[in-house]
């Protein structure tokens, strides 16, 4: 967090061009940081939905307790 906002302090909301598999993305820098964290958040959730139809329980996978 800290050198995301260092690094793109009062451009958070700046268009940029992204490649993307040959096509073009215009995004922000604060888009493209929210899409990486919330997909992070999404894999979570699958290992835990996996976990549980296995018939597992999930392990305590908070950062913070």
């Amino acid at each position: 967090m800290a050198l995301f906002t260092e690094k793109f302090k009062g451009n958070e909301l700046h268009k940029m061009e992204l490649d993307k598999n040959g096509a073009i993305l215009m995004v922000n820098p604060l888009q493209l940081f929210t899409h990486v964290i919330t997909h992070e958040f999404h894999h979570k959730g699958q290992i835990m939905s996996l976990s549980r139809h296995l018939g597992y329980t999930p392990v305590d996978a908070d950062i913070i307790r």
